[in-house]
């Protein structure tokens, strides 16, 4: 699902598209407030950068983590086939990304992606009896959902207001159904659990963490990354704000190593999504 690391590729993008505009300020200034100098970061290339997402509450990155970990010991294997839905969400493809997912060998994850009509299609598309436990697990999704689309809003506006022309909040507000927060447990093994990629959304927030081992590529060089403390998180682009801005804001490549593969690894994030036209 997912764009493989492919650096010639990239390159041959920025080549083939002459007509992209030159969008980056000359330096940043000082004096803004977090959302504004967070659309300046992002329209600068700076990134991943830090942020701090007013109304996200360490209680439902705790609520949400443990929720996922909970599902997996009680829902029976057999049973995890009637939760993965396959209902078109994403404004560029079809993907069976709805419920939780059990990703391949290769990719050794088990997810959840909320968005508010997921108790909703459970029930109705799946017969799905949502338990009390499960309820107060999606409320505290729908929380961290809501906090994160705040935050996007706004300083979307403030890259409309420093870059006109693309849209950037209409977008985001276009696609407030298709906004999703994934919460994560990785099959514990040493090394690389997460390849090289970029994310097939507009914006990543990367929420939480259960141990270091993020990092991002500024070009061929490799960045560790620690997600701050709640309610602080990381930001960075993904392929749909490639392509918005013809390759100007490139979708920053990034990977994830296990440092603790004695340990379940979990993470939560937020995937902002604004179709390009």
């Amino acid at each position: 699902t997912d764009c493989n690391f492919q650096r010639e590729g990239s390159m041959d993008l920025a080549r083939a598209v002459p007509y992209q505009r030159e969008l980056w300020p000359s330096s940043l200034p000082a004096g803004r407030n977090d959302h504004e100098l967070t659309a300046l970061q992002i329209l600068a290339g700076d990134m991943p950068l830090p942020i701090t997402i007013n109304g996200l509450k360490r209680r439902d990155i705790n609520a949400a983590k443990n929720g996922l970990i909970r599902f997996l010991k009680e829902v029976p294997l057999e049973e995890l086939a009637r939760w993965t839905l396959n209902v078109p969400r994403d404004p560029e493809f079809d993907e069976d990304d709805d419920g939780v997912m059990l990703k391949s060998e290769t990719d050794r994850k088990v997810y959840l992606h909320y968005r508010p009509d997921l108790k909703t299609l459970l029930q109705e598309h799946r017969s799905i009896e949502i338990t009390d436990w499960q309820c107060k697990w999606f409320k505290s999704c729908n929380r961290i959902r809501t906090a994160c689309m705040n935050y996007l809003y706004e300083f979307a506006r403030q890259m409309d207001i420093q870059q006109p022309g693309y849209d950037f909040e209409a977008r985001a507000r276009e696609n407030a159904t298709q906004h999703v927060v994934r919460v994560l447990n990785y099959v514990p093994r040493e090394g690389i659990i997460a390849k090289p990629h970029t994310d097939r959304c507009a914006i990543t927030f990367h929420l939480a963490e259960s141990a270091s081992g993020l990092c991002a590529y500024r070009g061929f060089e490799r960045v560790p990354c620690a997600t701050p403390p709640t309610p602080g998180a990381l930001c960075f682009t993904g392929q749909q704000l490639e392509r918005i801005t013809h390759g100007a804001i490139p979708a920053v490549y990034h990977e994830v190593e296990d440092n603790t593969p004695d340990k379940p690894r979990w993470a939560i994030v937020f995937f902002g999504k604004m179709r390009p036209k």
